[in-house]
C-alpha cells in the first residue's frame, strides 16, 4: 500500500513564518470549534479544550478494545456504502458509517449529515471513537466522530490469489487482506455472495453493501472474478469483503455473427467477450489485448508510465517515440487477436458511415439498455450502454456506452477515437488510450 498524503493547508512562500503561524492557529482554532458542535466530545471538559493525540493504526490494533476514545489519521483505502476501510501504511481498521436501523452521523466539524456515501478512495480523514470489535476485526462503531482533512493518492497492494480453502485458513488467521478469486455470483438482501468451489472444497465471500455501480445485476449466476478487501467474517463460514473490482469472467473465444446492415464493412452482433447482443463483454485498453484491473498511464502497455512517453502509435516527438503509425496492427487489434478469421476493430471513417446512413432508437434488450441500430437494408444490431473503466472503477454502466475505434485521434498522441452514446444521443470523439472501453468488431 503506496499513500502518499497532500495536507489540506498551503501557503506560497514556505518561509513566511507568520504565514506559518496562522495555519497552525487556524488548524487548534478549527478543533476547538470542532468541540463545541459536539457537547459530548471528550476533548472538551468544561471550558478546556483537551486534544487527543493522533496514533497510529497498528498501535490501536495492538491494544485491543479501547475504553476511552482514540484518534487516528489515515487515507480511505475502499468503501462500501455503510462504512469506509483506513490504511495509514501501519494497518487497517475499518469504520461504521451507518447502523443496521440506517442512522448517519454528524461531521464533527460542519454538523452536516453524511453517510459513507460522501467519502471516497484517497480521502484523508481523522476519526475519533471508541474502537470496538466486530466480525472478527477491530473497527470504530458509527457513533465515532469523522472529518475529511486532505486528499491521498492510494496503490493497493497485490492481491493474494485465493482458493476455496485459503476462505478456510482465513477463519483462523483473521486480519484485513487485499485478496482475488473467482465464483458464483448471486444476490443476497444487503448484498451479493461469490460461491467459489475447488473440487470437494466449497467456500463463500459476500460482498457487503456494495456501491450501486460495482456489480452488474445481469452477471447473476455467472463467473466473476471479485478483488478487494476480506474485513472478517459472518455465521463462520461467509468471507466478509469490501471490493474493489467485480467483472464477469469473459468468453473471448465466442465469435459473433457478421451482419450485413447494407454498408461498406460488416458489424459484429455482440462485443468482444460476450456471448449475446446485450452482452457487456470485455473492457479493453486501446491497442491491448486483455482485461485487466486496474486501467491508467502506469499499466497502459504502450506508454513509459506516462502520457508523454509513448513507445507505440506516436506522431509527434513531444509525446514519445515517433514511429508515425495512426492505425492498430492486427497483432494489437483486440478483434483480430481473439477472433481471427478478417475480424477487426471498425476505424473512424467506418463509424461514421453507420452514423450517417443508419437509424438509432434508444432501446432494451433484456433489461439492458443500448441502442438498436437499423441500416439502410433493414438488418439491426444492438450496442448495449457498457460504461467504461478508469482506475479500478466502471463509470456510467447501464447508462452510457464507449466503444474503441482503431484509429490514433489526429488532436493529442494521448488519445484514440472512440464511440460514445447515452439516451440523449450519439457521436465520435476522443478519449485517453488507457481507458476500457468496448469493442464491437467489423470485418470485409
Amino acid at each position: 500500500m503506496t499513500i502518499q498524503y497532500k495536507h489540506k493547508y498551503t501557503w506560497h512562500k514556505c518561509g513566511d513564518f507568520l504565514n506559518i503561524l496562522l495555519v497552525l492557529f487556524l488548524s487548534a482554532c478549527s478543533d476547538y470549534e470542532r468541540s463545541i458542535y459536539d457537547p459530548n466530545s471528550p476533548n472538551y471538559i468544561g471550558d478546556k479544550y483537551v486534544p487527543i493525540e493522533i496514533q497510529t493504526i497498528d498501535k490501536i490494533l495492538n491494544g485491543g478494545e479501547t475504553p476511552d476514545s482514540v484518534k487516528v489519521q489515515a487515507a480511505v483505502v475502499a468503501t462500501h456504502t455503510r462504512g469506509l476501510l483506513l490504511s495509514d501504511e501501519t494497518g487497517y481498521i475499518l469504520v461504521n458509517m451507518e447502523g443496521e436501523s440506517g442512522d448517519t452521523r454528524h461531521t464533527a466539524s460542519d454538523d452536516v449529515t453524511r453517510s459513507a456515501n460522501s467519502y471516497a478512495e484517497g480521502d484523508v480523514v481523522t476519526v475519533e471513537g471508541v474502537v470496538t470489535s466486530d466480525a472478527g476485526l477491530l473497527q470504530f462503531p458509527s457513533t465515532s466522530k469523522i472529518q475529511k482533512v486532505g486528499t491521498a493518492e492510494v496503490v493497493h497492494p497485490e492481491p493474494e490469489v485465493w482458493n476455496g480453502a485459503a476462505f478456510y485458513y482465513y477463519f483462523d488467521n483473521i486480519s484485513v487482506r487485499y485478496v482475488k478469486y473467482t465464483g458464483v455470483l448471486s444476490k443476497e438482501d444487503d448484498g451479493y455472495i461469490v460461491t467459489v468451489s475447488d473440487s470437494a472444497i466449497t467456500a463463500v465471500g459476500q460482498i457487503t453493501y456494495p456501491a450501486s455501480d460495482l456489480i452488474n445485476a445481469n452477471d447473476e449466476g455467472k463467473k466473476v472474478q471479485v478483488i478487494g478487501y476480506a474485513i472478517g467474517y459472518t455465521d463462520d463460514k461467509y468471507v466478509k469483503m469490501m471490493a474493489t473490482f467485480v467483472e464477469r469472467v469473459i468468453d473471448e473465444t465466442a465469435v459473433a455473427e457478421a451482419i450485413d446492415l447494407g454498408l461498406s464493412v460488416k458489424w459484429a452482433s455482440w462485443n468482444i467477450g460476450a456471448t449475446k447482443p446485450e452482452g457487456y463483454g470485455g473492457h479493453y485498453a486501446w491497442g491491448e489485448t486483455e482485461v485487466k484491473d486496474n486501467y491508467d498511464w502506469s499499466t497502459y502497455k504502450w506508454s513509459g508510465g506516462s502520457r508523454d512517453m509513448m513507445t507505440k502509435y506516436c506522431t509527434d516527438s513531444s509525446y514519445g517515440t515517433v514511429d508515425n503509425k495512426t492505425v492498430l496492427d492486427p497483432e494489437d487489434d483486440i478483434a483480430h487477436v481473439k477472433w481471427n478469421e478478417g475480424w477487426r476493430m471498425p476505424t473512424l471513417d467506418e463509424f461514421k458511415e453507420l452514423q450517417d446512413n443508419c437509424f438509432w432508437e434508444w432501446s432494451s434488450i433484456n433489461g439492458v439498455d443500448g441502442y438498436k441500430i437499423t441500416g439502410p437494408n433493414g438488418n439491426t444490431i444492438f450496442l448495449p450502454a457498457v460504461g467504461y473503466r478508469n482506475g479500478t472503477k466502471v463509470y456510467y454502466r447501464s447508462s452510457r456506452g464507449y466503444y474503441w475505434l482503431g484509429t490514433l485521434s489526429e488532436s493529442y498522441n494521448g488519445y484514440a477515437y472512440r464511440l460514445y452514446f447515452g439516451s440523449d444521443g450519439y457521436a465520435w470523439g476522443s478519449g485517453y488510450r488507457y481507458y476500457g472501453h468496448a469493442v464491437r468488431p467489423v470485418k470485409e
